[in-house]
């Protein structure tokens, strides 16, 4: 039985909500404090906490289900979504656990995970790059920014997700941001309450998972996962044997 971990929660000598005093506060780090005072609230039993316990590696072997969320799956995960879902429960309670959190890109970086999420996911299959591409956009424009003439160090799809190089333009990280946030629908209460009430219950249930001592899953443990992860993966890929 793995022993538990210490809570991944814990303040520096600055409380990093501070920040959310801040009115012109970059909407990025806004989303990433908010949720870190959300993980906060489930961390001190103010907000309800789960009775589950996470299941052995051994079900997963048995049972071709989902790992992040049970559905019935013949793969790892069932979807995109599910497994960047699981990818980002890890990262934030190994930022929290060692403060890197406080790191302001590190906030940025987790506003912009927490907003994809709530989209339903980065469609990473249809926007995969080749290593030649990346290179080939980055050499093209000069590694230059192509909004604010900075250092590009990352690729953009201008619209959609086609791979064309008329599609692809080489932005730095901030621009990069600056045009998700410019794309993403606000949604509230009053203007959509089906969407709002779903990514709120989203939000509840992955900073949940941060905020647990000892993983709810077996996916959000970032070193049994390290090993768990491969025989796992081997039992999704063998042809069961038809029933006798």
């Amino acid at each position: 039985m793995a022993k538990p971990k210490r809570p991944p929660v814990r303040k520096g000598a600055r409380d990093i909500l501070e920040a959310l005093k801040q009115p012109d506060l970059d909407p990025s780090r806004r989303t990433a404090l908010q949720f870190v005072a959300r993980v906060r609230r489930f961390a001190s039993g103010k907000r309800q906490a789960s009775t589950d316990t996470a299941h052995p590696l051994e079900f997963y072997v048995a049972h071709s289900v989902c790992v992040c969320c049970d559905r019935p799956s013949a793969r790892t995960y069932c979807s995109e979504l599910c497994q960047q879902e699981a990818t980002t429960v890890r990262y934030l309670r190994r930022v929290l656990a060692d403060l890197r959190v406080n790191d302001l890109d590190v906030q940025a970086g987790i506003g912009i995970r927490l907003l994809m999420l709530a989209g339903g996911g980065y469609p990473e299959e249809a926007r995969d790059l080749a290593p030649g591409l990346r290179a080939q956009i980055l050499e093209r424009d000069n590694h230059i920014c192509q909004l604010c003439g900075g250092v590009a160090t990352q690729i953009d799809h201008i619209h959609g997700s086609s791979p064309e190089p008329s599609n692809l333009q080489s932005l730095c990280g901030n621009c990069n941001r600056k045009k998700a946030w410019g794309a993403a629908r606000v949604v509230t209460a009053e203007s959509d309450p089906e969407t709002f009430t779903r990514v709120q219950a989203q939000y509840d249930r992955l900073a949940q998972r941060v905020a647990v001592a000892v993983p709810l899953r077996l996916c959000d443990d970032e070193e049994l996962w390290k090993v768990a992860q491969y025989p796992i993966r081997s039992a999704r890929t063998k042809p069961r044997l038809p029933r006798a």
